[in-house]
């Protein structure tokens, strides 16, 4: 809200500190919960408790629950500029206004060699970026992010939506969104910004659908599992593919196969069509039988498919020796 402790106002940037931390913790702590879930589900709780491997992952969890808990409090704490540095700061920056043209968010620059219509296919989508963020910003703030959408598709996003999207565009908490991720967004489950939210969300909600998940990742989750076990991930060699990860029977082989996505065809396995990912696997649940509920906890650092530009855009500013 932009409000510290005491009702004392923050700097943008303290602001952005805090709210990264809080995501940070919300995402911990959910990873934690659909952990212990899946232990309570299959019975197994009491003794993955006495297994020093479950205790150590869960000790992980904590540390890193305290580590956001402290950026939080430091982000809190930090000093607030004050009036005079502050209204320099505002004399000297461009106006946050809405609309094509508008400054770009607070902390990022424009780049002159971006074009977003190059990059955003999608006539819906083109225009909700360029209005929001202007046609030659190629990144923004997740926060911006959610808070322009609203304004765009006519109404307010659920919790639910907004830790979809957070999942599909910065799954790796960084607390950025880019031109090239929303392509990939509406290219896969739009056409229009509306649809693909929606879309989007019904997906991510079921408890196969895993995201960014590596082959290996996902054949490690399901070594033990039954036959017919599967979950559905982003395909690591297609933006807008997916993979169905499955064991067909018990003690054999981990297996996948692609499934290709686009506005035109909708989701395609085998040669057939569907409107949705839902019901590609409704209509295949002759295999696809048991869906897996336990969860890969993700590394800060990893930010999954990003191109080079979208790289050197996230570290630009940042300190030596900042990585991803």
């Amino acid at each position: 809200s932009g409000s510290g402790s005491g009702g004392r106002s923050l700097s943008a940037a303290a602001a952005s500190a805090a709210a990264a931390a809080v995501v940070r913790m919300g995402r911990t702590a959910e990873a934690v919960a659909e952990e212990v879930a899946a232990w309570l589900a299959d019975g197994s709780l009491a003794a993955r408790l006495q297994d020093a491997r479950a205790r150590t992952a869960v000790d992980r969890a904590n540390t890193a629950l305290h580590e956001a808990a402290d950026e939080l409090a430091a982000a809190v704490a930090a000093p607030s500029p004050s009036a005079a540095a502050e209204g320099v700061a505002a004399a000297a920056a461009p106006p946050l206004a809405m609309g094509a043209g508008a400054g770009s968010p607070a902390g990022l620059s424009s780049s002159s060699s971006f074009d977003a219509a190059t990059v955003l296919r999608d006539p819906d989508a083109r225009a909700f970026w360029c209005g929001a963020f202007g046609a030659h910003t190629p990144i923004t703030t997740f926060l911006s992010f959610v808070a322009a959408l609203p304004r765009y598709i006519g109404r307010a996003l659920t919790h639910a939506e907004q830790r979809h999207l957070a999942g599909a565009l910065d799954h790796a908490g960084s607390g950025a969104v880019t031109a090239h991720k929303l392509a990939d967004l509406v290219g896969t489950f739009g056409p229009g910004v509306a649809r693909a939210v929606a879309s989007l969300s019904r997906s991510m909600a079921h408890a196969w659908f895993h995201g960014f998940v590596s082959f290996d990742e996902a054949a490690n989750l399901l070594q033990r599992a039954g036959a017919g076990t599967f979950l559905v991930r982003f395909s690591e060699s297609a933006p807008c593919a997916f993979a169905i990860v499955y064991r067909l029977r018990e003690g054999g082989p981990v297996e996948q196969c692609r499934v290709e996505s686009s506005v035109a065809r909708g989701f395609e396995l085998g040669g057939k069509a569907y409107a949705s990912l839902e019901a590609l696997v409704d209509d295949n649940r002759g295999w696809l039988r048991v869906a897996a509920t336990a969860r890969v906890a993700s590394c800060r650092y990893f930010h999954g498919f990003l191109s080079f530009d979208e790289t050197r855009q996230r570290l630009g500013g940042k300190p030596p020796g900042a990585l991803l």
